[in-house]
């Protein structure tokens, strides 16, 4: 093998190693915590409709990827407030946001720092392997009144008030 060739296969081999790592670090979350998993919007709005959304209410979403979650509340008038480690995601929200920016803030930080006592709703989508750690901080430093809902892994110690598909609706013990 001549010198050029070698050094387009190193050169192809460290290309390759810069995507994948891109892909896994800011897209799939790897890394950051819980992987991205984009709300599926029949979810949400089914959801939203049992909720008391408008304006006076803040809304925080705990690991809010893209916004999806936050813009729904927010066209309703809702104060919104995101907590997302992953970079990407956070400006993906800040940037769908904007229209409503005097009203939503996102905040590039893990979940566990989140500040929850001004919160009306609490939004999470986490995984299976947090879910008892968060319990723990909701049940300390969140608001007796206040309405969670959690996609896809229940929360333990709340009471389940409803259910619709994979999302459930909590309020505290």
């Amino acid at each position: 093998m001549t010198t050029h060739v070698i050094l387009q296969m190193l050169f192809l081999i460290c290309g390759s190693i810069i995507v994948a790592y891109i892909i896994f670090r800011y897209f799939l979350g790897v890394g950051f915590g819980a992987p991205y998993l984009p709300i599926h919007t029949k979810y949400l709005r089914s959801i939203n409709n049992k909720l008391d959304i408008k304006p006076g209410i803040t809304v925080v979403d705990l690991g809010s990827g893209d916004g999806k979650i936050l813009v729904e509340a927010a066209k309703r008038g809702a104060t919104v407030i995101g907590y997302e480690i992953n970079p990407l995601l956070a400006w993906i929200s800040k940037l769908r946001l904007r229209k409503w920016q005097s009203h939503a803030t996102i905040y590039r930080k893990n979940l566990f720092e989140a500040d929850l006592s001004k919160a009306d709703i609490i939004f999470i989508f986490g995984i299976n392997g947090m879910m008892d750690r968060l319990s723990k901080k909701l049940l300390h430093e969140a608001r007796t009144d206040v309405e969670i809902i959690s996609f896809a892994f229940p929360l333990f110690g709340f009471v389940e008030k409803d259910r619709e598909d994979i999302a459930f609706l909590y309020r505290m013990p």
